[in-house]
This record gives structure tokens, sequence and C-alpha cells, in this order.
């Protein structure tokens, strides 16, 4: 469970159902993947039960993409800071609960990372 769930998947329809299965009681949503087609098993009961916030986002453009790997890559901020854990998609389930979860593609590596903004400052 999370408080925070990012789906990033693409012509994945099931990405919702599976997102508001993830989230806490009370916990946020953030759709970033298009699914390309209906969700045949979507469950919108589970929205308002578990109180859900869902927020859709706009994707970028590859050109936008490439300005933002070379602000990342800048040290300009300290991004480091929002880090929490590392882990590859292959490695156990580990029982502390992080405050984001991305979803991605097998053997993956990825970080799971607080969202508050004060880490940045």
């Amino acid at each position: 469970m999370a408080d925070t769930v990012i789906n990033v998947t693409a012509y994945f329809p099931g990405a919702l159902q599976q997102a508001a299965h993830l989230a806490t009681m009370g916990g946020t949503i953030v759709v970033a993947g298009e699914a390309h087609g209906l969700a045949a098993n979507f469950e919108p009961d589970l929205l308002f039960l578990k109180e859900l916030t869902v927020r859709g986002v706009r994707g970028r453009t590859s050109r936008e993409i490439k300005k933002g790997i070379a602000l990342l890559e800048s040290g300009r901020y300290p991004l480091h800071k929002l880090a929490t854990h590392t882990f590859t998609s292959m490695q156990p389930k580990k029982r502390s609960k992080p405050s984001a979860v991305m979803a991605i593609p097998a053997r993956s590596t990825f970080r799971c990372c607080r969202t508050s903004p004060s880490r940045l400052r």
C-alpha cells in the first residue's frame, strides 16, 4: 500500500484498477500513462470507498524531456535528497511502506521517493 501511486504505464487499461488497489485510504493516484482502451473490470466504487484523489497529468514532448534530464543532471537542485530507497524489480518486496510507487517494467531499477517538497529546500 502507498500514499501516492504514480501510473506511468501506456496501453494497459487495467493500470487504474491496480493503482486503486495499491493506494491507501485517502491516497492519491497520479495518472500519466494513457490506457488506450476501456478497463473492462474497473471498480469505480474503490475511488469513493477509499476516498482517493485521482489526478491526470499531460505527457511531454521529447524536447521537453531532454531539457528536464539536462536540468536533473546539472546538479542545480539537491534532488538526491528525495531518494529514500533503490530496488530492482527482481528483489523481494520490502516490508517498509514507501511514500510513492511507480509502475515499472520487469527487471528495471526504480527509486522510491518522498513526495514532501520541504526536502528540496
